[in-house]
């Protein structure tokens, strides 16, 4: 789900050496604009995103436990956390220009996420940035949202193309 949001897609180079990036784009006018879904089931989950700085410099990840919501604001221009009150948190580097933000959410009975776009300047509360207003056509570029239920750490990125997947489990071999 899009509140005051739009996307634009094959924008830029994304982590996969495609043309297949989108651009997240906050509707004219608007002071607050995020993408959410919800409820998507129960238990321990972790959000991750790869995003990359354009106009907007900033990202808001967050997870909603049916209480309270549990996010992470990373700037996107230095890849650094500027806050988090999830169980935990990061930002890592990808190279040119690209990060991958994550958030992890303890065990509860509901489980909805969220991803908002603004500037390091702007407030941000529990689910999104308050921006200034938004002219339609600046954004900042997204790449591989990655939704995982039951999980307790951010994995490898599983690409999926827009339908839910189950990995094998990971193993190691020496």
């Amino acid at each position: 789900n899009k509140i005051n949001s739009t996307f634009a897609y094959n924008q830029g180079t994304s982590p996969e050496g495609l043309s297949n990036a989108a651009k997240f784009i906050p509707t004219s006018g608007a002071t607050t604009s995020r993408l959410y879904q919800g409820p998507v089931g129960s238990g321990s989950a972790v959000l991750s995103i790869y995003a990359k700085a354009a106009e907007y410099d900033s990202i808001l990840i967050g997870g909603f436990n049916g209480t309270t919501y549990l996010n992470g604001v990373f700037n996107l221009a230095t890849g650094t956390k500027i806050s988090s009150t999830a169980d935990a948190s990061d930002i890592e580097p990808m190279g040119n220009g690209w990060y991958r933000g994550w958030v992890y959410v303890a065990s509860s009975a509901a489980r909805y996420w969220n991803v908002s776009v603004g500037n390091s300047t702007d407030s941000y509360n529990d689910s999104s940035f308050t921006i200034s207003a938004a002219n339609g056509t600046d954004g900042l570029l997204i790449y591989g949202l990655q939704w995982e239920l039951n999980a307790t750490y951010v994995s490898s990125y599983i690409p999926t193309y827009g339908t839910s997947a189950t990995r094998s489990a990971d193993s190691c071999v020496k």
